[in-house]
């Protein structure tokens, strides 16, 4: 962590010593002051229209890569929430199923037993 920041303080030290340098060549440049001028604001109006147009580019992708992200992500859930379902029918079946044998066979044996109202009474809930 350290050294990455160091790393970016030596790149952003060499930036900035290069635009000083940069600036001071321009200024002690053998051209006249109004020709000097001029050179120093169509440079800046290049560089700050590069500028603008790197940062559309910059913010276009993004945003694109946060759709991209969010698209894949609800695709996901959706799949996720199908097979939810999916697992959570065919539970209930086998739960529906269950009772119903249960319910035979209890029938079968005993036909006036108190826990075969119970046993109808839960499936009931469940269905």
């Amino acid at each position: 962590m350290i050294r990455e920041k160091s790393k970016k303080g030596i790149f952003l030290s060499f930036l900035l010593g290069g635009v000083i340098g940069g600036a001071l060549a321009l200024l002690y440049a053998p051209k006249a002051g109004k020709n000097l001028r001029k050179d120093i604001g169509r440079k800046t109006g290049e560089l700050i229209e590069e500028g603008k147009k790197l940062t559309s580019e910059s913010w276009n992708g993004a945003k694109d890569a946060a759709e991209s992200t969010l698209d894949s992500a609800n695709e996901f859930l959706n799949t996720g929430m199908d097979k939810i379902t999916r697992k959570a029918d065919n539970v209930k079946a086998a739960l529906k199923s269950g009772f119903r044998a249960y319910s035979e066979r209890r029938s079968d044996l005993d036909k006036r037993s108190p826990e075969s109202e119970n046993t109808e009474n839960v499936q009931n809930k469940i269905t």
